[in-house]
């Protein structure tokens, strides 16, 4: 009997699988988040996360290795990355293709090892790996497929079993951390690990027909123009540049292109590296990096017309980009922010670029990507502003290789604007980066809004419905009455060491509400300053700071 093996075509139709899983499950893996604020994105982060794998794997030519596919299915997740379980996701793709290293083909063993060195890359990749989490249901998935590969069991019956040992440790998560337990749900996290693999094994088990990516409404294929910082970072990213032309061109055929196409991606491959070919019913689309381009067109002209023909010297204009960079200013800076008020003092505080976002709308580490390359400066100073941002971030910073990016791990807007603040334009950025983090110790948060579900966390019994404050990231307080809540948040917030206070109201605030927030704090708090700032913050009535 032939022994099973995975090819390129058979993996693409199971990463596509996985991504369409998710579009459809999205909503339903939002709803397992057990914090009662609008932050219950996992599902979307994960499908928004799969979604950018998926499309760079659709574009792949149908003969394309398995270690093409699986590059391309953790480039697209590594730019594409949202919130922590994106990255975490995100570095599961990158391990799984190192797993399948120069493989064109791969064998039940050398899934194995793939997924094994998944699991690897993605817990190096968190500092604190907590147990009951994504990463705890893919470890023990990806353990039960090596020793039931180790037994011999056979693979059709090994991906069943994995699969049902990996919901059974998925639904053992609520009994592994304490606040899944309280709310009575399993880990988002891993319940989106455990959608992606169900749908992959369904497609390889042809019970899935091949299907085309699904995209929601907001998020439809990346544009040229989108992904394009993004390419020009990668392309320039080194001195050592082996093909030197970027060439560009359509082939107009007299009938049916796909003929055509398989022949000329065999010769491409020949001629240089970054091939990518598209053909419809009359044409091809053609891109490849190659040291003749002239050699690549003639070849192109035996096959039918040319059009749109483009050609650039990537050497040249890596020479263009080193000396634009010469001009360069020191130190730039980015920040994430929500609320046409607060995005206004970031700028006025001296932040070039301004990435729209936060609580519900995660930037992904492309949006960063394109925000560095945008910024005209040799380092950068990054502040996320959300404990779910960061990751995304600091992975952005990895794939940056032109420039040095600093990440300052603020989880609150207010933070991000004591770090501006802090950093003195006569030191060095890295000084000043180790000083930004030392300063944003001494910045205390609170958040009020109101609630989405009914839970208890932190020992807190919450209604959906209730006001309820949450200081430093914990959740303090619940009450019925939105400016009681905020004003027994300020008081749970401000301590003897304060001194002062700043009230910045939402866009569903009313400025005369946070005038009389803030005379309660002079009232009851006569030795610190306190002001009043419109943040115009969605999702968050109130957010305080306190110094």
């Amino acid at each position: 009997m032939k022994k099973w093996r995975l090819n390129g075509r058979m993996l693409k139709t199971a990463v596509i699988a996985g991504a369409n899983a998710l579009y459809e499950r999205k909503s339903e893996i939002d709803a397992l988040n057990v914090f009662p604020v609008p932050d219950g994105d996992t599902g979307t982060n994960m499908y928004l996360t799969a979604l950018s794998a998926a499309i760079d794997v659709e574009k792949l030519p149908r003969e394309a290795t398995v270690h093409a596919v699986a590059k391309a299915a953790a480039t697209g997740a590594l730019r594409g990355a949202r919130g922590n379980s994106g990255v975490i996701l995100s570095q599961l793709f990158r391990g799984f293709a190192k797993g399948f290293e120069g493989m064109e083909s791969a064998s039940c063993e050398n899934l194995a090892s793939a997924l094994n060195a998944a699991v690897e890359t993605a817990y190096k990749a968190i500092m604190k790996p907590k147990e009951g989490t994504i990463l705890t249901v893919a470890r023990e998935t990806a353990g039960k497929v090596q020793e039931l590969h180790n037994e011999g069991v056979a693979p059709c019956k090994l991906f069943e079993q994995s699969i049902t040992y990996g919901q059974d440790i998925l639904s053992r998560t609520k009994e592994m951390l304490p606040a899944l337990k309280a709310a009575d749900v399993v880990d988002a996290g891993g319940m989106g690990f455990i959608t992606i693999i169900e749908a992959a094994y369904e497609a390889l088990a042809g019970r899935k027909p091949d299907q085309p990516v699904l995209e929601i409404a907001d998020h439809t294929e990346r544009s040229d123009e989108v992904s394009g910082a993004f390419r020009a970072l990668n392309r320039f990213s080194t001195d050592t540049i082996e093909f030197a032309y970027d060439t560009e061109f359509f082939i107009f055929t007299d009938g049916a292109s796909e003929p055509f196409e398989e022949a000329f991606v065999e010769y491409l491959d020949t001629m240089g590296d970054s091939i990518v070919t598209a053909a419809e019913e009359n044409y091809i689309k053609v891109h490849v990096h190659t040291n003749r381009p002239g050699a690549v067109l003639e070849k192109a002209l035996t096959i039918g017309a040319l059009d749109r023909v483009k050609v650039e010297n990537m050497r040249f204009q890596h020479e263009e980009k080193t000396a634009e960079a010469a001009a360069y200013k020191p130190t730039g800076f980015i920040a994430v922010a929500g609320g046409e008020g607060f995005k206004e003092i970031f700028r006025s505080l001296g932040a070039d670029y301004v990435i729209e976002g936060g609580q519900t709308m995660n930037p992904s580490s492309e949006d960063f990507l394109n925000a560095i390359y945008c910024v005209p400066a040799k380092e950068i100073v990054v502040l996320p502003n959300n404990k779910n941002v960061i990751l995304a971030a600091r992975q952005a910073g990895e794939l940056c290789k032109e420039k040095t990016i600093y990440v300052i791990p603020t989880r609150s807007m207010p933070q991000g604007l004591t770090a501006l603040m802090s950093y003195i334009h006569d030191e060095g950025t890295a000084e000043n980066a180790a000083n930004m983090e030392d300063a944003i110790n001494n910045i205390h948060t609170a958040h009020i809004t109101t609630a989405v579900r009914s839970t208890v966390i932190d020992g807190i019994s919450v209604t959906k419905g209730d006001a309820i404050g949450i200081v430093d990231g914990e959740v303090t307080l619940s009450h019925k009455n939105m400016n009681e809540a905020a004003r027994r948040t300020a008081e749970k917030l401000i301590t003897d060491d304060t001194s002062f206070v700043t009230i910045y109201y939402g866009e569903d605030a009313k400025p005369k509400d946070a005038d009389k927030l803030m005379e309660y704090i002079k009232k009851r708090y006569p030795a610190c300053e306190v002001e009043v700032q419109s943040g115009g913050q969605p999702v968050y009535r109130y957010i305080l700071s306190a110094e």
